[in-house]
């Protein structure tokens, strides 16, 4: 069964009845700006949560209600660098 171009394609159950590689879909997303997108959003959330862990440790210094943020903040931070140069890159 031939399969449509990506673009005419106008639903998820028009989209599942085909098969797609893991090749086509990376291209389909770079083409349409969607990995670029997650990226930044997810750079931006886990800057805002590590700014708001080290303001909750230099309020709180007693208290540990920064480490989540700071820890999730940092995480999200790396995934998002290592996700931004792949996604430049290749």
């Amino acid at each position: 069964m031939l399969r449509p171009e990506f673009d005419s394609i106008k639903d998820y159950d028009q989209f599942k009845k085909y098969s797609w590689s893991r090749t086509e879909l990376i291209d389909i997303c770079k083409e349409h700006g969607l990995s670029l997108k997650f990226d930044f959003v997810l750079f931006g959330v886990s800057l805002i949560f590590t700014v708001i862990g080290i303001i909750n440790k230099i309020n709180y210094a007693e208290s540990v209600d920064f480490v989540l943020f700071f820890v999730f903040g940092v995480t999200g931070l790396f995934v998002a660098f290592v996700s931004l140069n792949f996604s430049l890159t290749y």
